[in-house]
């Protein structure tokens, strides 16, 4: 029995095991691929890969112009996002940038001196955190990701990305999305490695 405790301690200190709590919704889409985790009730992280490497029309994107969130309490009243200098809007993202209505949604515009958009990379993670409401995302519930690109000259590079992120799930992962290997499967193989080893010895005692 100690030892069957041991094992699983060892293999929930290589990342702990899954929680629901913090389920990824993700979605794969002109082979970039947009992951959102709940951290908390009002944060959350959004990652964004293979930016660089993308494919149809966002081909020559290398920057970001603004990032929208939807599907959001109206009771939101502010929010952050780092790294960068995001302003916060209370409204959605169309075309134009953070000028859209929308009840349930928010916008970040980027707004550096010079006026200069994000510098897109090919692993950028970004952190959120809103005020006024709890974000209120859930397997029913998904966020809505707006996202504008743009290429070097500061233009509108391909279509806006406006999409519900697919959740997670645990058993059935969205279409398109490969997560890491999860570690409630290294902790079957653990046990089975602590099932066979017994098996041995009593095998051994037994000739």
């Amino acid at each position: 029995m100690k030892r069957l405790i041991a094992a699983v301690a060892a293999v929930a200190s290589l990342g702990g095991l899954p929680s629901l709590a913090n389920a990824a919704y993700a979605l794969k889409f002109q082979d970039v691929t947009f992951t959102i985790d709940n951290v908390s009730d009002y944060n959350f992280t959004l990652r964004i890969e293979n930016a660089l490497d993308a494919t149809g029309n966002w081909a020559a994107a290398t920057q970001i112009g603004a990032l929208g969130f939807g599907n959001l309490p109206k009771a939101i009243s502010g929010g952050t996002m780092t790294p960068g200098s995001w302003g916060f809007v209370d409204g959605g993202l169309n075309a134009s940038g953070c000028s859209g209505s929308g009840a349930s949604q928010i916008c970040f515009d980027y707004l550096p001196a010079g006026g200069y958009a994000f510098e897109a990379d090919d692993d950028m993670l970004f952190n959120v955190s809103v005020t006024g409401a709890k974000l209120g995302w859930s397997s029913s519930k998904l966020p809505h990701l707006k996202v504008q690109f743009l290429n070097v000259d500061n233009e509108k590079q391909g279509d806006l990305l406006s999409r519900d992120l697919p959740y997670n799930d645990v058993t059935v992962p969205p279409e398109e999305y490969v997560p890491e290997p999860a570690p409630i499967a290294l902790m079957g193989l653990a046990l089975a490695g602590l099932a066979l080893a017994r098996r041995r010895g009593k095998e051994k005692q037994a000739a």
